[in-house]
């Protein structure tokens, strides 16, 4: 119970429900759906309003496709618990349109979630366009990522007399992460002039930008600040974690204008829409580089925890108060999800085969 005010100055106790976060987590480098479910888990146990214990939990946020069958298990054993989906994606826009975790993604909202989460409004719209079922509780919330670690510097001022330094990232070695933007700029890019980093896993190999491998998030925090400029070209992303990662730590960005980049930026940093726009926007940020920081205007981790706190407890008290019913499991929807999760399976098994052809010249 936490002691709140009310307007005769009077006080009350209200409850503070507990959240379980339903979710594989990495201690590692790992992808943005870890790091930040891994940052609001910190958050809400900061708070008191996280439990590791499912029986103790009054709402469990799932995350996209991830844990599907266990999912399923604990939507069966706790069917009055209110469940709440962090929905990614469309997967078959970011990898390829015979992506399956697009089908198990929306089988689950329909048959288990109570309320929706979407990452931003270009994840929200495009799923409703791909054919995702809508709940009567939908919200879109941006992440954020672990303040502790990702912090700007004490100051974010540019030094033209020295070489600026330009950075990119990814975990994924996904080809709609940007690598053709990256190849671009390793042939195009004045050296003399700029030095560029790239931190992760590329399938490329290149010849002037400093190539490092995937690390942890304080050492990617560290390379982030001693830099100056941020550049994505990743496609089709719901929420760029990289991207916020690179704006706490100060840092403008060039981003390509697709998927939810300029959500994202706002006005701290230019977007391209071809290859041949990056040179002279490195020269606007750079000439009004203070500009730029000064509209650097994430949310922090405790701000976007409270956010998913408060619509979670908004369904609970509606489902206290009568005002809404707790999605039941139908036979029929369970059976459509292990299909979908068996869809999955095959077609899985089929590319991996079909890859394993191809290396060998065989296809």
């Amino acid at each position: 119970m936490c002691m709140c005010r009310t307007e005769n100055d009077t006080l009350i106790d209200e409850k503070i429900y507990k959240i379980n976060i339903l979710y594989e987590f990495n201690a590692g480098a790992y992808g943005g759906a870890n790091q930040f479910l891994k940052a609001m888990k910190k958050e809400l146990k900061k708070t008191g309003r996280y439990t590791d214990d499912i029986v103790e939990a009054d709402v469990i946020i799932f995350n996209s496709w991830n844990d599907a069958q266990k999912l399923i298990k604990i939507k069966k054993k706790y069917p009055r618990k209110i469940f709440v989906h962090r929905v990614d994606g469309p997967c078959k826009l970011y990898n390829n349109p015979h992506d399956r975790r697009d089908d198990i993604i929306y089988a689950l909202n329909n048959a288990v979630a109570d309320g929706t989460v979407f990452q931003s409004t270009y994840s929200r719209e495009a799923s409703i366009k791909m054919g995702i079922s809508r709940n009567k509780y939908e919200t879109v919330i941006t992440n954020a990522v672990d303040s502790d670690i990702f912090y700007p510097k004490k100051k974010c001022v540019l030094d033209k007399t020295k070489k600026i330094k330009i950075i990119a990232s990814s975990f994924s070695s996904n080809p709609k992460k940007g690598f053709d933007v990256y190849k671009y700029m390793d042939e195009k890019l004045d050296f003399d002039k700029y030095d560029m980093v790239f931190v992760g896993n590329s399938p490329i190999t290149f010849q002037n930008i400093i190539q490092k491998p995937a690390m942890p998030s304080a050492e990617l925090a560290k390379e982030l600040r001693d830099s100056d400029i941020y550049i994505t070209g990743s496609r089709k992303e719901a929420c760029s974690n990289s991207l916020i990662e690179a704006q706490m730590c100060g840092l403008p960005a060039i981003v390509i204008n697709d998927g939810s980049h300029l959500e994202l930026i706002g006005k701290a940093g230019e977007a391209f829409n071809n290859l041949g726009e990056i040179f002279e926007l490195l020269d606007k940020i750079i000439q009004n580089y203070e500009y730029y920081v000064s509209n650097i205007n994430r949310q922090t981790i405790a701000e976007v925890a409270d956010s998913y706190y408060k619509f979670c407890s908004r369904i609970i008290k509606d489902s206290e108060n009568k005002k809404y019913y707790i999605k039941k499991l139908t036979i029929r929807k369970k059976i459509i999800v292990h299909y979908m999760l068996a869809c999955y399976k095959i077609t899985t098994k089929k590319d991996a085969l079909i890859g394993k052809l191809k290396s060998k010249g065989i296809v």
